[in-house]
């Protein structure tokens, strides 16, 4: 290639031949991680380790509020002014501001049973640790 310093052209096709490897490693790796996950939820374990001891995978469910930025792309003081009644009653929604609910719960003015609702989804970490 023209203009290319050697040296950058040798690290550009190191750099991309090593990229390539990386994403064959990355394949390989989600494939066994399919099916040591899988292996591990019908077994009822949450940790297998390395046949020397040198490490483990670990399973760790853990419950995640649910979130979702489908309120945060437009600001709504703004938006409203813009549109028409029934077009604002259409798309501006009341949500619940989840830091000052639990301030004021921290404070006594809402109770216990009012933060137990809140809503989590289930997910499963996926925690590798190895010593070399």
């Amino acid at each position: 290639m023209a203009g290319v310093r050697a040296d950058i052209q040798v690290a550009v096709d190191q750099y991309l031949e090593l990229y390539a490897e990386a994403k064959k490693m990355e394949k390989k790796l989600e494939a066994l991680r399919q099916v040591i996950e899988a292996y591990m939820k019908e077994n009822g374990l949450d940790q297998v380790e390395h046949t020397d001891r040198r490490g483990h995978i670990q399973l760790i469910v853990q419950q995640r509020p649910i979130t979702t930025s489908r309120y945060t792309t437009y600001d709504a003081a703004e938006i409203s002014s813009l549109l028409p009644p029934n077009v604002r009653k259409k798309c501006i929604v009341e949500v619940i501001d989840k830091d000052k609910l639990e301030a004021l719960a921290k404070l006594g003015e809402v109770s216990a049973d009012v933060l137990s609702r809140k809503q989590t989804n289930s997910s499963v970490s996926w925690v590798v640790r190895y010593q070399k």
